[in-house]
């Protein structure tokens, strides 16, 4: 398979099913791909196997954009149209999920959580290591500074 043969693969593959910006941006992608690899060295053939399948290729940018069976059909005709978030409430902009840090995802407060149970652990941990370096000599103390105590009120 040649790079053209690719690239006219990939784009009858994604031409019934993605808007036709987002199957201009893949291929646009692909294309420079390929020739960026070529110029390191490595021949058409090699890069085309690594790629593998333009028809997969194009299934799994329809299924990343949310584009699976008729639901393109839908937003082309008003149903998305705004390119906003899909129905599992994840963001979608030309055929591209975005998943990051913000909103109230799960890792929002899973991380900071952590943190600060890692931090109250090691201050105990550090102040059980101090007492127990420390008991040794505590002890004596405490129990002298306790009989002074006791015997001092009398007077």
């Amino acid at each position: 398979m040649s790079k053209s043969e690719f690239l006219r693969g990939l784009r009858d593959a994604l031409s019934s099913s993605v808007p036709e910006s987002v199957a201009q941006e893949n291929l646009s992608y692909y294309d420079s791909y390929i020739e960026d690899e070529k110029k390191k060295g490595r021949t058409e053939e090699e890069i085309l196997t690594e790629l593998g399948d333009p028809r997969l290729i194009a299934k799994s940018i329809e299924d990343a954009g949310g584009y699976e069976d008729d639901s393109y059909a839908e937003e082309s005709s008003g149903g998305n149209a705004a390119g906003g978030g899909n129905e599992d409430g994840a963001e979608n902009h030309a055929g591209r999920h975005h998943f990051g840090w913000s909103g109230s995802g799960f890792w929002v407060w899973l991380i900071p959580l952590l943190v600060v149970l890692l931090l109250i652990f090691l201050v105990v941990f550090i102040v059980l290591g101090i007492f127990r370096l420390l008991y040794p000599v505590l002890l004596p103390l405490l129990i002298i500074f306790f009989v002074f105590w006791l015997f001092g009120r009398d007077r």
